[in-house]
């Protein structure tokens, strides 16, 4: 099943099946409220499926904010509390995206739930 969504000037692609929900952030993702704006919208494409696997991509994304980056370790963390999996994935050849994987990367090291790619050959 395929749908999209609108918010401000992001763009995201919802691409799931049974097991597995994958979303593809395009655009930019640039308020300055960004758990007011995106929040509700991410909770519900990720509660209203079967799957407990997120596929959160940021490959294509143009821009990330300071303030959506704390709302995004948030989210992971709702994500975990909730008992899903996440795989969060970065283009390591664009330097804003690379240094906000390795973050990612570092804040959620320990925890087998969450895996950040970003590197040449991995898929998304």
């Amino acid at each position: 099943m395929s749908e999209t969504h609108t918010v401000g000037n992001l763009t995201i692609e919802v691409e799931r099946d049974e097991q597995v929900a994958r979303l593809t952030f395009l655009g930019a993702i640039d308020s300055k409220e960004p758990a007011v704006q995106m929040e509700p919208l991410l909770r519900q494409i990720a509660h209203s499926g079967a799957a407990k696997q997120l596929v959160m991509n940021f490959r294509e994304l143009s821009f990330l904010n300071s303030a959506s980056i704390g709302f995004l370790i948030n989210f992971i963390k709702k994500m975990i509390n909730d008992h899903f999996s996440l795989t969060i994935c970065f283009d390591e050849s664009v330097n804003w995206q690379r240094v906000c994987g390795r973050g990612m990367r570092t804040i959620f090291m320990r925890n087998q739930q969450v895996s950040v790619l970003g590197g040449e050959g991995s898929v998304c």
